[in-house]
């Protein structure tokens, strides 16, 4: 679901209303998802440099 972005929760017919009646919660949601992102990313950089690291010792 993370994939196919936020889209899908407007097929949900509640979210929709929610949605349309306050964009706040789309516009949080995504902003939390592109951090979470960010975060992932940045794990995997210094796992893999750390572990260059300690294959090359």
């Amino acid at each position: 679901m993370m994939a196919e972005g936020p889209r899908v929760l407007l097929r949900l017919p509640k979210i929709r209303q929610a949605v349309v009646a306050s964009p706040e919660p789309m516009l949080w949601f995504s902003t939390k998802r592109m951090e979470l992102e960010m975060v992932s990313l940045e794990m995997l950089n210094r796992m893999g440099d750390a572990l260059r690291t300690e294959l090359w010792i």
